[in-house]
């Protein structure tokens, strides 16, 4: 399952890619690693390497069907929390940064 998370801080992001670069994991898995210990579900590496920096604050997560439900079942057992909302406080919160909330952020509107 493939999911986008957009708007990821500058503060996550750098210590994420530090982290994957160290370790010489891919980004996503990095991230899924983490996700998969916070919420208890398994995590099969895909052996995936570090190809390089990311070029923008936006993340395409592959990660198990399983590891979604979860991350779903949560946001949805809390009122006005996304999915993007809680991988972003679980990621802070691994990385000991000070998280935003996980609530919904307003809507935009297209300027005219």
């Amino acid at each position: 399952m493939d999911l986008l998370v957009q708007d990821v801080p500058d503060r996550v992001l750098a210590r994420l890619q530090a982290d994957a670069k160290r370790r010489d994991v891919s980004v996503n898995e990095a991230v899924t690693g983490i996700l998969a210990g916070h919420y208890g579900v398994e995590h099969e590496p895909s052996g995936a390497k570090w190809p390089g920096p990311l070029t923008r604050a936006t993340l395409l997560l592959s990660m198990s069907d399983d590891l979604h439900r979860r991350i779903k079942m949560d946001a949805a057992g809390r009122k006005g929390v996304s999915m993007r909302g809680l991988i972003v406080q679980t990621l802070a919160s691994h990385y000991k940064i000070p998280a935003q909330s996980p609530q919904r952020r307003p809507r935009t509107t297209a300027a005219r």
